[in-house]
């Protein structure tokens, strides 16, 4: 088991796996644009319905509310089918 750990193919295999630091999505053009017409954050069906803005929404939902949204909600904002939206709302 010694001679497998140090061989060079699964140490890089480890060093991908550990979780590098990934790149933050570049913000879009649109969005400053938008906060300067209309002096607020976009709405989120206008923000797309990515797995990240999805998750970044219910964040923000729970910290103003106290709970998480349901559903039903989730589905209604982004437009999304049930499994979707249900997946995004457990990662969130």
């Amino acid at each position: 088991m010694g001679a497998l750990l140090q061989t060079p193919i699964l140490a890089w295999l480890v060093a991908r796996l550990t979780g590098r630091p990934t790149k933050p999505k570049p913000e879009p053009a649109w969005r400053p644009q938008y906060r300067l017409l209309y002096g607020e954050d976009p709405p989120p069906s206008r923000m797309g319905n990515e797995p990240e803005v999805v998750v970044a929404w219910v964040r923000e939902y729970r910290a103003r509310t106290g709970r998480k949204p349901s559903l039903s909600e989730v589905q209604h904002v982004f437009r999304l089918p049930k499994t979707t939206a249900w997946r995004r709302l457990r990662s969130a």
